[in-house]
């Protein structure tokens, strides 16, 4: 597989997205990372409640 190739398919080119992620967690601490994930694991949990196949 043509690496290049794969990541011009995924990203059509642009990075900025990527350059935007990139500054907005430069400065985050180990804490900030944890209450963000915290955060996802709440809203996965809200998300999904409902659907009996998830298991928590």
């Amino acid at each position: 597989m043509d690496t290049d190739e794969f990541i011009c398919r995924e990203c059509d080119g642009d990075l900025s997205d990527f350059a935007k992620r990139d500054a907005k967690y430069a400065s985050y601490t180990q804490e900030d990372f944890d209450a963000e994930f915290e955060k996802f694991k709440k809203e996965f949990a809200e998300k999904h409640k409902n659907d009996e196949s998830t298991s928590f």
